[in-house]
């Protein structure tokens, strides 16, 4: 069982690797498209201004993908983590509950039990991951604004 989640995380992982590329190629390609369209219009001031906002924008906007990306693969790992942690936790409440009557050995694997970590800090990793998400879409619908 645990070989299979394991196995099921790698997949996970590496097909939100494959997101994230994709997510990081589409935001790049759209800040060469608007770094291209500066360059290629006239000298109108007002035309070059909104081309250069334009441009400023896709750049945050790349920057706030590659932020999310980073974001999204440290949440996926602490998952990880955070799983294993839970799986060992039972194991050893297992162990504890058929050790009962040996009072030595209870105790030993009680001790191991308290130096397991409690709070990893990811309460705040989906937040933080959600408010970059929006930030993305208003962003990006400001730039089509421009277009």
């Amino acid at each position: 069982m645990n070989t299979r989640v394991q196995a099921l995380q790698k997949q996970i992982a590496a097909i939100q690797d494959v997101i994230n590329q994709k997510n990081l190629a589409k935001t790049q390609n759209q800040v060469e498209q608007a770094q291209q369209q500066s360059q290629n219009v006239e000298q109108n001031p007002l035309i070059q201004k909104e081309l250069n906002l334009n441009a400023q924008l896709s750049q945050y906007l790349l920057e706030q993908t590659e932020k999310t990306n980073t974001l999204t693969q440290d949440e996926l790992r602490m998952r990880n983590v955070l799983d294993n942690l839970t799986q060992t936790q039972r194991t050893i409440d297992e162990q504890i509950s058929a050790l009962q009557g040996t009072l030595v050995l209870s105790r030993i694997i009680q001790q191991q039990k308290q130096k397991l970590p409690t709070n990893l800090n990811i309460q705040g990793l989906s937040k933080q991951i959600a408010d970059l998400r929006v930030q993305i879409f208003d962003i990006t619908q400001k730039r089509n604004e421009l277009l």
